[in-house]
């Protein structure tokens, strides 16, 4: 009923059938085996995603962090985003439209937070874990394989919004 109350999730990967699976408690993983954020820990080196939308505002928020990363994706798919995360095929994803709902993102927080990773809105605060599942309320989040890159990510949008 609550995003808190979610024990268990799952998220098919439809270009290949792949499955990220998570239990609260009990890991995160890929077609049964064990999977982990990869170690990449400085935006430099990083592979992200970013959802952004065709406002201005929601393109210079996020332009000065495209600039800094080694490879820029956008697949367009939140949970399945976020469980590349949790895998290390992707380093971060990055959403700052205030778009997302609840359950675009549920079953991806699970995964990666089960893999180890980082899961926050980007002024580093949890989601909220008493919001209702069939709530509409929306979020800006940030997926990344650790703090180390949830920090310089945090650090590069509050400074964005400090020169505007």
């Amino acid at each position: 009923e609550r995003l808190g109350d979610i024990e268990a999730a799952v998220v098919m990967d439809l270009k290949d059938g792949g499955i990220f699976s998570a239990e609260k408690g009990r890991g995160a993983k890929y077609n049964g085996q064990e999977i982990k954020p990869s170690g990449i820990s400085n935006l430099k080196d990083a592979i992200v995603s970013v959802d952004i939308s065709r406002s201005i505002e929601s393109i210079e928020r996020t332009l000065p962090i495209m600039g800094r990363v080694k490879c820029l994706r956008a697949l367009g798919a939140a949970s399945l985003e976020i469980c590349y995360v949790a895998s290390g095929l992707l380093d971060a994803y990055i959403d700052l439209r205030g778009m997302l709902r609840t359950i675009d993102f549920a079953a991806g927080m699970l995964i990666i937070r089960e893999s180890g990773g980082v899961f926050l809105q980007p002024s580093g605060e949890d989601i909220p874990q008493d919001t209702l599942l069939t709530e509409v309320k929306r979020f800006s989040v940030i997926a990344s394989a650790n703090r180390s890159l949830f920090n310089e990510i945090m650090m590069l949008i509050n400074s964005i919004r400090k020169a505007t």
